[in-house]
Formats: structure tokens, C-alpha cells, sequence
């Protein structure tokens, strides 16, 4: 695979943590801890997320340094099972406790559109807040995220707290697939 670094549109987000969720969604299914026994299993779900967003993040890491970081106690997965199958997950970086960044947060392609996403962000931050008593949570999303990505985002309490252009590295065949201009 060809790998090139673009410039990117990125929105970076904050949910203020002392601003209580109103209305509790409640996800359809389950969102239980998701402890991948190999960053194979890992990759495989990951991939399958994030393959049409042109995920890389986790893709372009090394084997060794992607397990160490999944056994880390700074990374916590989460994941929604619905029907008895892996509908998405939620990656958090916990490492700082007081300001914690959502890492990836995503549906398998054959769970979009059914509503599940919003409920399972929110309920998944919810537990995390509750738990490590979190002042703020952060994420960011860019240009090539799902087009509703930033309403659902914002839907959850986020709020747009800057944007810039970074460069980043994506599949040369996602990249053309987009019809991005080179």
C-alpha cells in the first residue's frame, strides 16, 4: 500500500464535562469492554470502521508498538453489540484523566443509518466521565469523516473549539477513490 501525507481540514472538539446530558439515549444493544486478544482482531474491526473515512492512525503502526498501546492503562475500548454481533467502537485515550481524548469512535458499515451511533457516543462518555471523574472530554474529526460526523458529534454536547490544517497520511487508492486533487 502507497501512503501519502495531505494537507487535511481537521475540527478539534470539547465536550465540557460539568454540563450534564440532558437526555440519556440509551444505545440499542450493549456496550461492553472490548479487550482484543491481538492487534490482528483489533485491526480487523478497526479496518472495517474505518476503511471508507481512509482510517490509517492505527494502521501505520508498527505490531509491537500497537499492542503495547492497546495494553496500555492510558487506551480503554469500548464496543456496541447488537444482535450478537460488533456494531462499532469507541477508543479513549485515557492517559490524561482530567482531559481525555476520543481517539476513534465508529459503526461497522452495516450498522450506519439505524441510530445507533449518537446513543453510543453519549453513553460511552457518560460511563468514562462517571468513572474517572474526567473534567473534559476531546476529539477531532476532518474533512473526510462521514458527513454527518460533526452534528452527531455536537448532538452529543461538543462544541468546535478550533480548526487547523494538518498534514496526514492516507491510502493513495482512498485518496483517488475521493477524487482528491494532487
Amino acid at each position: 500500500m502507497s501512503y501519502i501525507t495531505i494537507p487535511v481540514k481537521t475540527q478539534y472538539l470539547k465536550k465540557d464535562s460539568s454540563l450534564a446530558i440532558q437526555n440519556r439515549l440509551l444505545p440499542k444493544g450493549d456496550i461492553k469492554n472490548w479487550n482484543p486478544l491481538t492487534t490482528t482482531a483489533y485491526l480487523e474491526i478497526y479496518n472495517q470502521v474505518g476503511a471508507e473515512w481512509g482510517w490509517t492512525g492505527r494502521v501505520l503502526m508498527s505490531d509491537t508498538e500497537l499492542s503495547s498501546w492497546l495494553n496500555s492503562d492510558n487506551c480503554r475500548l469500548l464496543k456496541l453489540i447488537v444482535d450478537g454481533e460488533i456494531a462499532g467502537f469507541i477508543e479513549f485515550d485515557i492517559s490524561k484523566k482530567q482531559s481525555i481524548e476520543v481517539a476513534y469512535f465508529g459503526l461497522l458499515p452495516a450498522f450506519i443509518g439505524q441510530k445507533l451511533g449518537l446513543p453510543f457516543l453519549m453513553e460511552s462518555i457518560r460511563k468514562i466521565e462517571q468513572e474517572l471523574k474526567t473534567k473534559e472530554v476531546w476529539l477531532h474529526t476532518c474533512q473526510f469523516d462521514h458527513p454527518f460526523a460533526i452534528q452527531v458529534y455536537q448532538k452529543a454536547g461538543f462544541t468546535v473549539v478550533n480548526e487547523s490544517i494538518d498534514d496526514e497520511p492516507y491510502e493513495e487508492a482512498f485518496l483517488k477513490k475521493n477524487n482528491y486533487k494532487f
